[in-house]
């Protein structure tokens, strides 16, 4: 029994390597034919060559010693055995047993072909030119594989031409290539040259019987040229002889998404997503797609419903379910799907930086912080998580302090992004520390130079410094590199009118900036302001009505407009204006000293009775 046990081993080995040896057999004749001379002019003296030669002129023999047919052999083998998940192993284990062979018998055609074909196949496309055409020179004919091997390699390389001439020369040499008149057609497709693409395939097809693939080409063909009904027939000729062909219906629904027709393309990814293969990515991303645009939300999370019961580790399709509840506003519902992705995947940022925006968008705030936090404490030079967990406290939590420190840091992580700069100096500038804020600016203009938001704040920041000239220059500056800068066009333009200076021009700018956004309320307003300076009141009385329309809670509008009907002698209509800008704005002391002044009495608005007894009302 003992002994038994001990032979199985060497019985299952001696199995084994049997089946490799009777799999491989028939090659040692290509081996063999490979060695035999090719030029029968002379032979090339080789030591390593038992050679065999008449005294006749009878071509010689050349046959390959022991060690070439050794190394061959074993390279043979490891290209039989090539397993999944080690190809490349495989590959370079056998590329090795090739070279080795080779150099007991450098002119074997088998060999040289053998070695091009696996270089190509690694990547190395310099070594694998190097040996095909060392094949080719030694080739006593036209080998159309040969050439074949040649023209795939010039492929790769990216040498169209060389690789287009050593297709054709095979197909001289055997015209029957169907396949190899499809290569040509792409080359041709490639190069744009759709006519010679579109011949090249019905010579293919011209070869053997009818299949699908020629056809699904002359429709690719077809849709370049934006040949849409004959696009149609085409694809639709390749479904007819393989109704399954998933690469035919995308062709279709393609086709029908650029006539517009999304009802039939839903209908073509439907039916491949659900009759042919549900994993077709393409397919069920469009399909998706075009469900959320229809409104049709339901079927949209039906249908990843059921694809993730059937592939429930396919977390791209739990992600396209979570941006679906993204889509509903269903932010709990997203949050909780997103959440298993995370603990399945807890190395990978982006997906809880997802989460983190997640949490933001649904007020879970705190949540948000932590997350972001977490994220720094394993990976603390993630630039982007330090400029959003900076905007949370900045703009959400209202600590500008931790604001301005997540910036400082985001600006040492990456000292030349412009980003760190607008985003310091922005929370400076709302803190109205205005000299540092326009120091921060400039030191970000000094690394970025063409980025016209930083001229903008700057001279923002140089305007509340009182520092107009320089204010003027930094604008002009933003919008000589960005002449549509609207924000920079109103700025300039408005302060142009506030002043009373430069009117022709202010009136240009801010009718630029509106060219850009023709409804902002803000940007409407500074034109009624402009025209209010040149004494226009009652287009300025119809653009600021326009402008309290479109934004109705600022109070500088109302101001504005309050201005105006008081300057038309409108009373009651000044007093209103007014008294809504100060319920929007109760702390605007000057306002509250023009309204008692301007005969209104003292405003309606809360404490400001209180207020009123520490103002200077003489000194106005």
């Amino acid at each position: 029994m003992d002994m038994l046990k001990k032979r199985e081993p060497a019985q299952h080995f001696f199995r084994t390597r049997l089946g490799v040896f009777f799999s491989i057999l028939p090659l040692f004749f290509l081996i063999s034919c490979g060695t035999a001379v090719q030029k029968r002019t002379h032979v090339l003296p080789s030591v390593s060559l038992k050679t065999t030669q008449a005294k006749t002129d009878a071509p010689a023999k050349r046959y390959p010693s022991p060690e070439s047919y050794l190394h061959a052999i074993l390279g043979l083998q490891h290209e039989v055995e090539r397993r999944a998940g080690s190809r490349a192993k495989d590959d370079r284990n056998a590329l090795k047993e090739y070279l080795t062979a080779l150099r007991h018998d450098p002119d074997a055609l088998f060999l040289l072909k053998r070695v091009a074909t696996l270089y190509s196949r690694l990547g190395n496309q310099k070594d694998a030119l190097y040996y095909a055409e060392k094949a080719r020179r030694l080739s006593s004919d036209n080998n159309d594989e040969l050439l074949i091997l040649l023209g795939d390699i010039y492929l790769v390389s990216g040498d169209r031409e060389k690789s287009l001439a050593a297709y054709q020369q095979s197909i001289q040499v055997n015209t029957k290539q169907r396949d190899l008149y499809f290569k040509i057609a792409g080359i041709h497709a490639e190069q744009g040259n759709l006519d010679e693409a579109k011949e090249a395939v019905y010579r293919g097809i011209e070869v053997g019987p009818p299949v699908a693939l020629p056809y699904y080409y002359l429709g690719m063909i077809a849709l370049q040229k934006r040949e849409m009904s004959k696009g149609l027939d085409f694809f639709r000729e390749a479904l007819s002889l393989d109704s399954y062909f998933e690469s035919a219906h995308m062709g279709i629904a393609t086709i029908y998404e650029r006539q517009k027709n999304l009802e039939a393309a839903l209908n073509v990814y439907r039916h491949v997503v659900n009759r042919i293969n549900p994993k077709n990515r393409q397919a069920v991303n469009r399909l998706l797609q075009l469900l959320v645009q229809k409104g049709a939300l339901d079927e949209a999370e039906a249908l990843l419903s059921r694809l993730l019961r059937e592939d429930p580790s396919n977390y791209e399709l739990a992600l396209q379910r979570v941006g679906l509840f993204v889509e509903k506003q269903d932010l709990p519902s997203a949050i909780d799907a997103l959440l298993p992705i995370v603990a399945a995947k807890p190395g990978e940022t982006r997906l809880r930086v997802y989460l983190a925006s997640l949490y933001e968008k649904n007020g879970a705030l705190e949540a948000a912080r932590t997350t972001y936090h977490d994220i720094l404490e394993q990976s603390p030079s993630e630039y982007e998580v330090r400029l959003r967990l900076g905007s949370l406290y900045f703009y959400r939590l209202k600590n500008p302090d931790a604001a301005l420190v997540q910036g400082e840091m985001a600006k040492k992580i990456n000292p030349q992004r412009p980003e760190p700069y607008l985003f310091t100096g922005v929370i400076l500038n709302d803190a109205e520390r205005y000299a540092e804020a326009a120091k921060v600016f400039s030191e970000g203009i000094k690394k970025n130079p063409e980025m016209p938001d930083l001229y903008f704040h700057l001279g923002a920041a140089f305007d509340k410094l009182g520092r107009f000239d320089e204010m003027v220059f930094q604008m002009e500056r933003a919008i000589q590199l960005a002449p549509k800068h609207a924000n920079a066009l109103n700025y300039l333009g408005y302060t142009f009118a506030d002043k009373g200076v430069r009117l022709d021009e202010a009136f240009d700018l801010v009718q630029r900036a509106l060219d850009e956004r023709p409804d902002d309320g803000y940007f409407i307003d500074s034109l009624a302001w402009v025209h209010y300076r040149q004494g226009n009141l009652e287009e300025a009385t119809t653009l600021l009505e326009k402008a309290v329309a479109l934004v109705p809670s600022d109070p500088v509008i109302h101001e504005h407009l309050g201005e105006i009907y008081l300057k038309k002698k409108e009373i009651d209509l000044a007093k209103a204006a007014w008294e809504r800008s100060l319920a929007l704005n109760p702390e605007n002391e000057e306002l509250i000293v023009r309204f008692i002044k301007a005969g209104f009495g003292q405003p309606l608005i809360e404490d400001s009775a209180v207020r009123l007894k520490s103002l200077p009302l003489e000194s106005h």
